[in-house]
């Protein structure tokens, strides 16, 4: 008796792990690829990549059959991508880029509207430019989910995946690009409104009345 009742324990054990195997596993999915943009630590915008869709920072983007249609920064976008050019239009400016794709870089030049653009991302660099923004970023130690300028302040961070995706995805060039250029557009906007705000305010202090009550003429200029 009581060697039956130990064989059964002995069983029981051996069963134990192998039922534990047979459970299905909890492991969490891999995380979705991010690439979130900073500058001093304060978040700019970041897109959720996925295989034939970028989205995020009011932006939206498809790709099929290379053709990329959306919108980027609320403006609308369609681009058609071929072997080494890129053609369409961005929120309304004709794009008629040269695209050069290397093994391990990816290569976009040429007129953007009325400006030039030129957007260089390889496995430890991005460099973009367009008008009176030229931004690069470069990989700082081992890290390959990191890119940041020489002084640190500003960052592209991914997760969920790292930098080389920049380099096989063209369109992903092309929406960094203009979400950066958007944001530069905007405070060349603002800061015209705040050089017109001071000629205006200077203007006025020249031309009020002084305490004595006569107005005080404007200096000459030097």
């Amino acid at each position: 008796m009581k060697k039956n009742v130990l064989m059964t324990l002995l069983c029981g054990l051996f069963m134990i792990p192998s039922l534990a195997i047979a459970q299905p596993s909890d492991v969490k999915d891999e995380k979705k690829c991010t690439a979130s943009f900073s500058i001093l630590d304060k978040e700019i915008w970041t897109l959720t990549i996925e295989d034939d869709r970028i989205a995020g920072s009011n932006s939206v983007v498809n790709l099929e059959d290379n053709v990329m249609f959306g919108f980027i920064g609320g403006k609308a976008v369609r681009l058609k991508f071929k072997e080494d050019q890129i053609d369409g239009s961005i929120g309304g400016k004709s794009a008629m880029l040269v695209l050069e794709r290397g093994a391990e870089f990816t290569t976009i030049r040429g007129p953007l509207g009325k400006s030039h653009m030129v957007a260089i991302a390889s496995a430890d660099h991005l460099e973009l430019s367009g008008g009176m923004l030229t931004l690069k970023l470069n990989r700082v130690g081992k890290s390959n989910r990191v890119l940041m300028n020489e002084h640190g302040d500003v960052r592209l961070v991914f997760e969920g995946c790292d930098h080389t995706i920049v380099a096989a995805r063209p369109e992903l060039v092309v929406i960094m690009q203009q979400l950066l250029t958007s944001r530069v557009e905007m405070f060349e906007d603002i800061s015209q409104s705040i050089r017109a705000g001071i000629s205006e305010a200077a203007a006025r202090t020249q031309s009020a009345p002084s305490p004595s009550g006569r107005r005080v003429p404007p200096k000459p200029s030097k």
